[in-house]
């Protein structure tokens, strides 16, 4: 966790009738008729059995990692979501946010991504990226069709630095549509990747794993993208689970993030309290799961 699916038998019988005659003269004459000889059959010849054919080798169906992606797949995630509009007139603006159920879909032929929340979808491919948003630890994505703008940020795979991780990713699928009365938009959080299977995930002993933040927040008019970074504490035996960090903040410049949650004790995830200060206390959900082959 590095981020905060009779054989049947046909048998034929063949009958065989012989048919006795009798023959005309001047009178009756009885004889007792030589029996037919029974022909001797021809055996079948035995059927020539059709080869067995030799199946096409299947490529594999899931990643063992995101450093190196060899399968389509759809990822394990976690996901929330938001909605902004903002009046052109200058009225206040409204939102919303919420916990999501997203689909986080790799391809392997197109090399691209596709990420499907509440109805909406779009898909993001190599031709989209765009080099000069993109980074060492972030992938930039941009689609524009008219007044609508979609953008994915998605952090790049690795083994140390901040957002690089082997078994988990963060991506934020962004939409805007500039109208004419109202721009608005909506927010895609996900945390996706190789989950760890639930007979994998400990019972026993502690734990400290390193998180980072992604994501936004919005003010009376205009809408911030914040980082954090932190550290997660696990203790097994009870499912405790948590987290404090620091982060980038929109207004006052810094801020801080902390959470609990409690571990399932069946299964691998978790679920509890987030909050986060900047200019005010905001208190929301959270949940998640252990990533990799072994938590």
């Amino acid at each position: 966790m590095k981020v905060i699916k009779l054989a049947g038998v046909s048998l034929l019988v063949m009958q065989l009738a012989a048919c006795s005659g009798s023959g005309g003269g001047a009178g009756p004459v009885n004889s007792t008729p030589t029996p037919p000889t029974s022909p001797t059959p021809t055996p079948a010849p035995s059927p020539t059995p059709a080869p067995t054919p030799t199946p096409t080798p299947s490529g594999p169906t899931s990643n063992p990692s995101l450093i190196t992606l060899v399968a389509s797949e759809d990822f394990a995630n976690d996901a929330a979501t938001g909605t902004v509009s903002f009046p052109t007139s200058g009225a206040a603006p409204t939102n919303t946010a919420a916990q999501a159920t997203a689909t986080v879909r790799y391809d392997l032929a197109s090399r691209g991504y596709t990420v499907t929340v509440a109805g909406r979808s779009q898909s993001f491919l190599p031709a989209d990226l765009d080099a000069a948003q993109s980074n060492a630890t972030t992938a930039v994505y941009v689609k524009r069709n008219g007044s609508t703008t979609d953008s994915l940020t998605v952090t790049k795979p690795g083994t140390s630095g901040r957002f690089t991780y082997q078994y988990v990713a963060g991506g934020f699928w962004q939409r805007t549509i500039n109208g004419t009365s109202t721009i608005s938009g909506s927010f895609d959080a996900t945390a996706f990747g190789v989950r760890t299977p639930d007979t994998a995930v400990p019972r026993t002993g502690r734990a400290e794993y390193a998180v980072d933040l992604l994501g936004v927040e919005t003010t009376g008019n205009n809408v911030f993208g914040i980082t954090g970074q932190g550290l997660t504490q696990i203790d097994f035996p009870s499912g405790t689970v948590l987290t404090n960090g620091t982060s980038t903040a929109a207004i006052s410049g810094s801020g801080t993030f902390s959470s609990q949650a409690r571990l399932s004790s069946a299964s691998n995830s978790f679920t509890g309290n987030f909050q986060f200060n900047d200019f005010g206390v905001f208190i929301g959900q959270i949940d998640g799961k252990l990533y990799g082959p072994a938590a």
